[in-house]
């Protein structure tokens, strides 16, 4: 066997191990009906192992649409879930959420740690409600579960470090009049040409 070729094979097996070391592993004919007790209190072994990581993810959260309307903000949230897990909503125990529906049923909002969360089994969910910003500072708090935060429909609002919805202030506008400037060049057909300008602010 040449070589190069015994080179590419001994390659393509070591990019292979780490991936073939991550498969699902073979559960032994005898053992297997034992496996739904072995596993049933495992809540993330149907989920998505990382591959940097040793732990699994099973919350695949799509983008967070945050969108003003009046004096609150809607939102809709697109996720896949692998196990049951609790999922955060945009606001606080201050802001708390409203009209929150999944899949378009109502859902009981409930706290957690002191943000309002949902529960959710696994499955394809779509999480949509409204939030009132807090009147003091204009802010809305969003989850940490949120991946991508799109704001539609208004570009008076930004997300801060925080990871928080936040209103921004406007910009002031200065009356009075602007500076005028007035600008004079003189060129003179020479050898060497020379260009000289002036330039006269007058306020």
């Amino acid at each position: 066997m040449p070589a190069r070729l015994l080179h590419l094979l001994m390659l393509t097996g070591f990019l292979l191990v780490p991936r073939l070391a991550m498969a699902a592993p073979v559960v032994p004919a005898p053992l297997s009906p034992w496996q739904d007790w072995v596993l049933r209190d495992v809540r993330d072994a149907d989920c998505t192992r990382l591959d940097d990581q040793d732990g699994r993810g099973c919350v695949w959260p799509g983008e967070l649409i945050m969108q003003p309307s009046g004096e609150v903000l809607t939102f809709v949230w697109d996720l896949v879930t692998q196990a049951e897990v609790w999922v955060g909503v945009p606001g606080s125990a201050g802001q708390w959420p409203f009209d929150v529906r999944l899949n378009g049923q109502d859902v009981p909002v409930l706290q957690r740690a002191g943000r309002p969360v949902v529960s959710l089994a696994a499955g394809r969910w779509r999480l949509t409600g409204r939030v009132r910003p807090d009147a003091r500072q204009g802010r809305v708090p969003m989850p940490p579960e949120a991946a991508r935060i799109v704001l539609r429909g208004s570009s008076g609002w930004g997300l801060d470090t925080e990871n928080q919805l936040r209103r921004l202030a406007p910009v002031s506008e200065e009356k009075g009049d602007a500076p005028r400037v007035r600008v004079h060049r003189l060129l003179t057909l020479e050898r060497p040409a020379t260009l000289q300008t002036r330039i006269q602010v007058e306020s």
